[in-house]
């Protein structure tokens, strides 16, 4: 079975409730689609299970490549935007790591992809973060609208992607958030990094598009 999750944003209770919710088998792979960390406490912790596992393949979001951004390339202005974004938690539970874990774990996030392509049953699935684009920064930042059309797509191809909590999509903030729909795309940050009472992490097994919430 093939799952994929999004944002999970430090929140390892709810990171290890899906775990136990979908039973994920050796045989069994999971994508997770970015935004690991930041906001929540355990972000680092998230991670380094995330790289422990051979069946879970992680892509880049825009919450990762901040960090990476402040503390591994030291780009002007970064550290600073990655505070405003939720990223002191992570500084603080990255600066408790020893040295050679520290740089595992840029390793890690440096060499993570922005995109990753699987084909299940007879459907084809782009995963990205943000945006299915030809560009990383849109692939990481951006956000669409759940009907917009990507004529170079076929009938058969998906794009599954995180980062925009799907009310924004849908409209509704008074129902606790789901996984939405759209002709190419299917969103499935269903707002666990947000304040929102209404806020859950979502998970999508796409053998059968069946979901799991948490």
């Amino acid at each position: 079975m093939v799952y994929c999750i999004s944002d999970i944003h430090g929140k390892l209770g709810r990171w290890r409730l899906m775990l136990d919710l979908i039973q994920l088998r050796p045989e069994d792979e999971l994508y997770v689609l970015g935004d690991v960390i930041d906001r929540g406490p355990s972000g680092i912790a998230i991670l380094e299970e995330i790289m422990s596992m051979d069946n879970v393949h992680m892509l880049r979001g825009n919450h990762e490549q901040m960090m990476l951004d402040a503390i591994y390339f030291h780009e002007f202005g970064a550290y600073r935007l990655w505070e405003q974004n939720g990223g002191i938690v992570t500084d603080e539970e990255f600066c408790q790591k020893s040295r050679s874990d520290q740089e595992k774990i840029l390793e890690f996030l440096n060499q993570l992809p922005s995109v990753l392509d699987r084909k299940i049953n007879d459907t084809q699935y782009h995963f990205v973060h943000g945006q299915w684009g030809d560009f990383e920064e849109d692939r990481l930042w951006r956000r669409p609208k759940i009907d917009d059309k990507i004529p170079v797509l076929s009938e058969t191809e998906k794009v599954v992607i995180g980062h925009t909590p799907t009310p924004f999509f849908t409209g509704k903030t008074d129902e606790l958030f789901h996984i939405v729909y759209g002709p190419q795309y299917i969103a499935i940050d269903c707002g666990c990094g947000t304040g929102h009472p209404m806020k859950r992490l979502g998970c999508l097994r796409l053998d059968d598009l069946k979901e799991f919430y948490v």
